[in-house]
C-alpha cells in the first residue's frame, strides 16, 4: 500500500473516531477528547489534499536533519499557536542530530 492511501485510511479512520466521539462519547470526552481529535483530523485532512507538495518538499531535503526541518516548519505554519513551542524543539533535535553525527564521524569505524 502506497503512503497515499495509508493517509487516507488514517484520515478516514480519524474522521470516524471524532465523529463516534461527537456523537456517543460521554460528555467528559467531549469537553476533552473532542478538541484534540478535531485537531488532528483536520491536520490529516490537510495533509491529504497537499500530499503531491509535501511529498516533493520533503524529498528534496536531504537527510534526516532536512525531513525534521520540512516537518516541523509544515505544523508551525499549519498550527501557529504552537510555533512557540515547535520551534525551540525543532532547534534543539537539529542540535542533537548534528552533534551525534559529529560524534560518528570522529569516532566510527574508518574505511
Amino acid at each position: 500500500m502506497d503512503h497515499k492511501k495509508r493517509l487516507q485510511v488514517v484520515c478516514i479512520i480519524s474522521l470516524l473516531t471524532t465523529l463516534g466521539i461527537w456523537q456517543f462519547g460521554p460528555e467528559d470526552w467531549q469537553k476533552s477528547a473532542l478538541p484534540i481529535s478535531f485537531r488532528i483530523t483536520i491536520f490529516f485532512g490537510i495533509l491529504l489534499l497537499a500530499f503531491n507538495d509535501v511529498k516533493n518538499i520533503l524529498l528534496m531535503l536531504k537527510g534526516p536533519i532536512g525531513i525534521l526541518i520540512g516537518i516541523g516548519l509544515i505544523m508551525a505554519v499549519i498550527f501557529k499557536p504552537s510555533t512557540k513551542v515547535i520551534l525551540p524543539l525543532l532547534v534543539g533535535c537539529v542540535i542533537v542530530l548534528a552533534i551525534l553525527g559529529f560524534i560518528r564521524r570522529q569516532f566510527g569505524k574508518g574505511d
